[in-house]
């Protein structure tokens, strides 16, 4: 019992403070909880979140919670407005807010700790997400680019998309994964939200030409400025998930 006390204040801490802070706060009601049963850390101490949010400084806090869901809607917005079929004001829109995201990351997170081991389970899990991003990329880069003659169907093309679609709702949720990991342990998972921004921005950008084109006759003068953005997307997104692991 006294297990889950600690383990929802340390959760509650890691969320709600500093790292500085959440470690000292963590310490101390460890040392305090020693030899305790469940119920009397209640009655003496109270509702664990409760007493993390009492020593929390508001506008702090708050500060957190106002970068979180600016970080998050980078990474849901342009995967929103592609299910909702709303066509952006901005033509490279699907690149420049996950690209922003990644900036606004690097920026939140500026201060380098001291140099220790990579989190657990980080680079497996950054690996998996390479390699699925590689195989989608590929395979829209190949119905994009392939000999005209050679392109599949109309409705083919649609269930390409809708596939795609759904791809980056799975990298939102990868993403929103590695922003929490990254307050709660370690800032480097960053790492995890970067990609998966670099991600959804190159996958959506891949599935402009093929709605906004008629992608049997476009000529390599159409579909050059999709096709920039997409390098440019890949270099900057790529170069900041591999600053964001320092």
């Amino acid at each position: 019992m006294k297990k889950d006390y600690i383990s929802r204040l340390r959760r509650a801490a890691r969320w709600m403070l500093s790292p500085e802070d959440a470690a000292e706060v963590i310490a101390d009601y460890e040392e305090m909880a020693a030899g305790r049963a469940d119920e009397e850390l209640l009655r003496d101490m109270g509702d664990p979140v409760q007493a993390v949010r009492q020593l929390a400084d508001e506008k702090t806090y708050r500060r957190w919670l106002l970068f979180f869901a600016a970080m998050a809607l980078c990474a849901a917005l342009p995967v929103l407005f592609r299910q909702l079929g709303v066509r952006p004001w901005y033509h490279d829109f699907y690149y420049a807010l996950p690209l922003a995201g990644c900036l606004l990351s690097a920026w939140f997170w500026r201060k380098r700790g001291a140099k220790s081991p990579l989190p657990k389970g980080l680079l497996p899990d950054m690996f998996v997400l390479l390699l699925a991003t590689a195989l989608v990329q590929g395979f829209l880069w190949w119905v994009v680019c392939y000999p005209f003659w050679e392109k599949p169907f109309p409705t083919r093309l649609a269930t390409i998309g809708r596939a795609s679609e759904c791809f980056c709702v799975l990298l939102v949720a990868v993403c929103v994964v590695g922003l929490v990991r990254a307050r709660m342990v370690d800032r480097r998972w960053r790492a995890l939200y970067a990609l998966g921004l670099t991600a959804i921005a190159l996958t959506l950008g891949l599935l402009q030409p093929l709605t906004a084109l008629d992608i049997y006759y476009a000529g390599p003068y159409q579909l050059a400025p999709y096709l920039t953005g997409w390098y440019i997307a890949a270099a900057v997104g790529l170069g900041l998930t591999g600053w964001s692991l320092c």
